[in-house]
């Protein structure tokens, strides 16, 4: 099992269940899409070309791709609104 933090300024250790663990590393390893706007920005998710890329540098098999896929796309529909809560 691994532990995380969400953000520096107020990191707390969670605990990750280790069968979720791969995809908590892709999440980490992935840059979100970031629309900027006049004094605005706003957090819209991560690209499948950015999962894909992140999947291959942390050495996630082929055939647990499009499990890991669902798992980190449920953690950014979990994180997107408190994302965009502070912006």
């Amino acid at each position: 099992m691994g532990t995380g933090a969400s953000r520096a300024d107020d990191a707390q250790p969670i605990e990750v269940l280790e069968w979720n663990w791969p995809a908590v590393q892709v999440y980490l390893a992935s840059q979100w899409t970031l629309l900027l706007g006049f004094g605005a920005s706003h957090y819209q998710g991560i690209a499948t070309t950015e999962l894909i890329a992140a999947m291959q540098v942390v050495g996630i098999p082929r055939r647990a791709w499009k499990d890991t896929l669902d798992r980190v796309r449920i953690m950014v529909r979990a994180a997107r609104p408190l994302l965009n809560k502070t912006h």
